[in-house]
């Protein structure tokens, strides 16, 4: 690549040691310099220019790039961008050349900036111009390794030639990225548009459970327990008067024997037989007639108590409240079976203690 340039560059540096000179003596010193730093300067770019003959272009260069620091005149840019290109570092080369020919410090004259836009046509000719664009926003480009810059560009990028990795990043979004090869002296449009990341599903709703009311309370303490017990005694009570009606019944039935036998054999107001003993049996059926009466008057009035107390048994059983089953602790995420419920049903026993009283026993 080198030799490719040689002719050119020998003929370019004696054009340029000329150029230079005379640039450098009609120069008029910037406002910015001391005459003392302009002096300097002209002598550091002579002695870059004694070395760019030499083909040390690195010295050359150093030198150079000395005397811009100093006093960045458009010939010092254009000597220091002659050697780059002799080093064939062409990008570098193609920035010094163009602020060279940008430069309004002892600007070119026509000849020597024709000769320089020369130069800068083969320093672009190693690289390509990129515009790359995005339509997402607040996209962030990176090539290769470099510091990503925003979009969109101020100006296009300028590459060498070759293999190049384009990144485009963006808030919320998947980078981007596309690997060019580029070749020199050639324009490149490239679009990359990130893609935007999935967003994820929104949350369930929260599911708000409204609190259990509170639990019923009874009449009483143990309110089912105790209908079931006056319901039991009206059972009970209802038995007794079963019972004495139909002693009541049999009573009944015999005084009516009695009398029938009596006035057989006594006649009516004991108009045969004995006086004194037709008074007692008198006595002794009307005793039995009492006695009848009685038991029916005591079992229809046990009957009565006994509907009473079943029906109140009954109340209270079914006006009760009904018991709240407790959930037994879980692991978390396991679902507990049921707990087994064991169904009784309650028992009573009771005895007739008498006509005088009852006595009962049992569970509910």
């Amino acid at each position: 690549m080198i030799a490719r340039h040689l002719g050119s560059r020998r003929r370019a540096a004696l054009f340029a040691g000329l150029g230079l000179v005379a640039m450098l003596a009609l120069s008029t010193p910037a406002s910015a310099q001391s005459p003392e730093e302009i002096k300097i300067a002209r002598q550091t770019a002579g002695e870059g220019f004694a070395a760019y003959k030499a083909n040390e272009y690195e010295k050359a260069l150093g030198l150079f790039d000395q005397a811009r620091a100093l006093y960045p005149s458009a010939q010092i840019l254009r000597m220091a961008g002659y050697s780059e290109l002799a080093l064939e570092r062409w990008e570098k080369a193609a920035a010094s050349l163009e602020a060279a020919l940008a430069s309004t410090v002892s600007p070119l004259d026509d000849a020597t900036r024709k000769d320089v836009q020369e130069q800068l046509a083969k320093a672009t000719s190693h690289l390509a111009t990129v515009t790359v664009s995005s339509r997402v926003p607040a996209a962030m480009l990176q090539v290769d390794e470099t510091p990503a810059r925003p979009l969109p560009l101020e100006r296009p990028i300028r590459l060498l030639e070759g293999q190049h990795r384009f990144t485009v990043t963006a808030p919320d979004h998947l980078d981007a990225t596309q690997e060019l090869k580029l070749e020199g002296g050639k324009l490149v449009d490239l679009p990359l548009d990130p893609t935007e990341k999935a967003r994820p599903p929104p949350p369930p709703p929260k599911v708000v459970i409204a609190p259990l009311p509170p639990p019923k309370k009874g009449w009483i303490p143990h309110q089912k327990m105790v209908g079931f017990g006056v319901a039991g005694a009206g059972v009970v009570v209802g038995a007794t008067a079963l019972i004495l009606t139909i002693e009541s019944l049999q009573l009944q039935g015999l005084v009516k024997d009695d009398v029938a036998q009596h006035l057989a054999f006594y006649g009516d107001r004991c108009a045969k037989g004995d006086q004194r003993l037709c008074s007692y049996d008198i006595s002794v059926t009307n005793a039995e007639a009492d006695r009848a009466d009685a038991l029916r008057s005591a079992s229809i009035g046990l009957g009565i108590g006994a509907g009473v107390l079943v029906a109140a048994g009954v109340v209270l059983v079914v006006a009760a409240p009904k018991a709240q089953a407790k959930a037994a602790p879980t692991e978390p995420g396991v679902d507990a079976p049921p707990p087994p419920v064991a169904k009784t049903s309650p028992t009573m026993a009771c005895t007739l203690a008498g006509l005088g009283g009852v006595s009962c026993a049992g569970t509910f």
